[in-house]
């Protein structure tokens, strides 16, 4: 029985299931950060193990992984098993933004491993026939093309809005573009006002241009990976003194200090943070202001009775 480890148990994950379990050759475990789903997973199905985070396991025990998660930690997941020489299946798409893609290529290139994408529509007999009629000049020469592969949500997927379809940070929503005179598109975002004139309804659209918008959130998104995936300790720290953000490796750094200090606390969150969180302040800071929050503003107040 070769194992094969599952993370993600959503729809197209139980598919997976179902799947090497009718082969009869494969032992399973399953990664499910959501408790009631794991549960679930493994009270329908004789899954042999499950456990809530990818790093609660042994990733080189595994003969292979299928990684059925949320788009947005694709890369990540990803990352983690080819570092571990595991080889993997990874649902469609690849990721979310190009972040990390770079190094996730390389790492499998450089440790040989087997890793797939999958575009289950590219091996469609439909599509390869198409593409070789396309090749062989059957209809001459396509100058466009337009396609449609599509579902009614509400109808095959009633809970589409409580799923990563409805989330844009987890790789869903609806993507809206404009085009220009000259025939270039740039993303939009609209907003829709309804009338009536005459006992008949009129909408009006405005959209807005957000390229420059998009952009910098790629910039932000590329600076937190290369902040995120740096095995030194780093801090944002603000004009005035204050710790704004940190990577993992600095919450370890300031968890062990506090508790070598035996104080008694929540520690520093050690996942990457997409924001700021508030952190916890404890004792003096170096400089102005001081206290929880900058509560003191200067020396004098600190040391007045």
């Amino acid at each position: 029985m070769k194992p094969v480890l599952i993370i993600g148990t959503g729809g197209i994950g139980k598919r997976h299931i179902r799947g090497f379990l009718k082969t009869g050759r494969t032992e399973l475990h399953v990664v499910e950060p959501d408790a009631v789903k794991r549960e679930e997973v493994l009270s329908a199905y004789p899954v042999k193990a499950g456990f809530a985070d990818i790093r609660e396991t042994d990733l080189a025990r595994y003969a292979a992984a299928v990684i059925g998660a949320p788009a947005h930690v694709h890369i990540p997941l990803g990352q983690a098993c080819a570092d571990a020489g595991l080889p993997f299946l990874l649902e469609k798409p690849l990721a979310v933004t190009l972040d990390g893609v770079d190094r996730l290529v390389e790492t499998v290139r450089r440790r040989k491993l087997t890793v797939r994408v999958a575009y289950v529509r590219r091996a469609g007999r439909e599509t390869i026939e198409l593409h070789r009629q396309l090749k062989a000049g059957r209809i001459g020469e396509v100058k466009t093309c337009w396609i449609n592969v599509s579902q009614e949500f509400p109808k095959y997927r009633p809970d589409y809005q409580k799923t990563y379809y409805a989330k844009k940070s987890m790789g869903g929503g609806a993507i809206l573009t404009a085009c220009r005179i000259d025939g270039t598109e740039f993303p939009i975002e609209a907003s829709i006002s309804r009338t009536e004139i005459d006992g008949h309804p009129l909408f009006t659209v405005v959209h807005r241009d957000i390229s420059a918008r998009l952009e910098a959130e790629r910039t932000n998104a590329h600076l937190a990976t290369v902040v995120n995936s740096s095995p030194d300790a780093i801090l944002t720290v603000t004009l005035d003194g204050r710790i704004g953000t940190w990577n993992e490796k600095a919450a370890r750094a300031a968890n062990q200090v506090v508790q070598d200090m035996g104080i008694e606390r929540k520690g520093l969150v050690e996942a990457p943070l997409t924001g700021y969180v508030a952190q916890f302040l404890d004792g003096i800071w170096l400089r102005a202001p001081y206290l929880h929050n900058g509560s003191v503003p200067s020396l004098r107040d600190l040391l007045t009775p």
